[in-house]
């Protein structure tokens, strides 16, 4: 294996001659970051809705931490946590990134969203993607294992999606996108790109969203929704 590179002075990604020019690290302040690996968990920290009597909690003992979202028992029943504060506006010009790992307990009987959403009490709905306004995100229906991608500014005339872009199954899975702030957003499954989706006007969201997940049962017991991390990041 080689050795690393190494940089003893700094590697700095300032502006000659700018505040941070002589700081011996990358620019902080260029690119907005979230980054959550579910060490902790503050329940302040997320607007929660749940469809029955669930919990949002740490998992015990899962390896560098992850939280987990167990509805009640009920068919239709589910849990759903959106971070408070919708920090990200995606804009023309400024590119945006987000990536998570997470895995369901059933693969076919539940549904799920991940990504960045509108602050909705509802962003599951009947047909996939119809429940939130706005917002960019993976998710998938109750009754199938396709894993479907949507782009969408309401959910009906503004929404574009790529269906079935890979099969879910009960073991993690890592999801992620970056819009290039130029009309188009690529998506990635385990880090490989499965398709890019073309993100004009007509399908961006036009409101500010936020990290979103959420589960509904496709049956009468309970369907966890266990989230490892997730992270957004956009340019200033």
């Amino acid at each position: 294996m080689p050795s690393p590179v190494r940089m003893t002075a700094g590697v700095s990604t300032a502006a000659k001659g700018s505040a941070l020019w002589n700081f011996p690290a990358q620019d902080p302040t260029k690119v907005y970051q979230y980054f959550n690996d579910f060490n902790e968990y503050a329940a302040g920290d997320w607007t929660v809705t749940s469809i029955g009597t669930g919990a949002q909690a740490l998992v015990a003992d899962e390896p560098f931490g992850a939280l987990g979202l167990v509805p009640s028992a009920a068919d239709n029943d589910g849990e759903q946590a959106q971070l408070v504060g919708e920090t990200i506006t995606m804009t023309s010009g400024k590119k945006t990134w987000f990536k998570a790992r997470f895995k369901i307990s059933d693969a076919t009987q539940s549904d799920f969203a991940i990504g960045l959403i509108v602050l909705d009490t509802t962003i599951l709905g009947a047909v996939d993607g119809a429940g939130a306004t706005d917002g960019v995100f993976f998710s998938k229906e109750d009754g199938d294992t396709n894993l479907d991608f949507q782009c969408q500014k309401n959910a009906t005339t503004g929404q574009t999606r790529a269906a079935a872009i890979a099969t879910v199954s009960t073991s993690y899975l890592t999801v992620g996108f970056e819009y290039d702030g130029a009309g188009y957003i690529k998506y990635f499954v385990n880090d490989v790109q499965k398709g890019t989706l073309a993100a004009s006007s007509s399908y961006l969201p036009d409101t500010p969203i936020t990290v979103s997940f959420a589960v509904l049962n496709g049956e009468g017991a309970a369907k966890t929704l266990t989230v490892d991390y997730v992270f957004v990041g956009q340019e200033r």
